[in-house]
Formats: structure tokens, sequence, C-alpha cells
């Protein structure tokens, strides 16, 4: 159950309301960075943070190997 996407999807400013419900742990890794919600442009090389829609915790950290119609293969 992904519970931002209501709240989210009301804002502009997508980022900003991000931030304020991570954990400070999680928001300190990533606030320095984009946030690339449904429309994003990701390339090779890329670093990527995924943060779990449920938890909202950090899954995964890695960088971009290939992208492939909506999949992203990354070594984290």
């Amino acid at each position: 159950m992904d519970i931002l996407k209501p709240i989210l999807d009301i804002y502009d400013t997508k980022k900003e309301v991000l931030l304020f419900y991570l954990d400070a742990s999680i928001k300190s890794q990533v606030e320095d960075f984009d946030y690339e919600g449904d429309d994003f442009s990701l390339f090779l090389n890329d670093t990527i943070y995924c943060i779990n829609k449920s938890t909202l915790d950090l899954d995964q950290v890695g960088k971009i190997l290939a992208i492939k119609k909506k999949k992203v293969n990354y070594k984290g």
C-alpha cells in the first residue's frame, strides 16, 4: 500500500512533502538529491536511492546498469 501517494498527488512540491515524513536518518541521506516520481529520466551509472512506498524505509541504493521498458537494473 502506498501510504503517501494520495498526499503527494495534492502537492507540487513532492520532495519537501516526502522529506517531512521520512525518518531523520533517511532524510539526511537523500535530502540533497532530486525526487523522481512517476515521470523520471534516469541514465546509466546514475546512483539511485529507492524508498519503500509502504514503510518509508530506504530499501535499495545502487548504480544503474541497464534501463529497459520502465525496468531498471542496478548494482547495490
